[in-house]
């Protein structure tokens, strides 16, 4: 990493700190600056707004989202096992206390800042998902045949996350724990598994 690439980092890090303490509006650029260890004119060298750096940490907490779920697809292995691996990585994350509250911040201000979600969505390629190569290569295996590899990698992370994740977020439910946990990861690959094999059968 470069020095320039490592103080970009050290300046998202902070201001994800400062708006999980201060929320957007309370959070200045100075005391980003202060808490990263670099000159307020750094920080504006690399973000030229306070909504560009709040911009910059939604594309983060996407691409944490995505990157979890990390895993080479091996044609020696079992999809089962890959893909439980995949999914126990992805609810690790996003069961995670500091994940949890960082969405949240995101959330409660894309309502003041409408748009920024999306435009942190637009701006990451849909080949830049690890979850949709895997398919893909489970596809040219001729193991697996969803229709289109980034819906199938849709369908993961909404499977996940409708059970692990947004109950906590809108706090009517908590994430479950121990073996109904480890149940709900089971169910939610072997649905998987079972759709997109029974489509490659055919």
């Amino acid at each position: 990493m470069t020095r320039s690439a490592r103080k970009r980092a050290d300046i998202i890090a902070a201001a994800r700190q400062e708006f999980l303490g201060q929320g957007f509006r309370e959070t200045s650029m100075d005391r980003v600056a202060e808490r990263a260890h670099v000159s307020k004119r750094t920080v504006y060298n690399h973000f030229p707004s306070k909504e560009s750096l709040f911009r910059a940490i939604a594309v983060e907490l996407i691409q944490e989202m995505r990157q979890a779920a990390r895993v080479a697809f091996d044609s020696e292995q079992s999809l089962e096992a890959q893909l439980r691996l995949m999914a126990t990585r992805e609810v690790d994350l996003i069961t995670s206390e500091s994940y949890v509250a960082s969405f949240r911040v995101l959330l409660v201000e894309s309502f003041a800042l409408p748009g920024i979600a999306s435009e942190a969505l637009a701006s990451i390629p849909e080949d830049e998902d690890p979850v949709a190569r895997w398919f893909q290569a489970a596809a040219e295996n001729g193991r697996l045949a969803p229709h289109a590899v980034e819906f199938a990698a849709r369908q993961f992370y909404s499977l996940l996350k409708g059970v692990f994740f947004w109950p906590v977020i809108a706090g009517y439910g908590a994430a479950p724990l121990g073996e109904e946990r480890e149940l709900m990861i089971d169910s939610t690959v072997r649905m998987l598994l079972n759709h997109y094999s029974s489509a490659a059968k055919n």
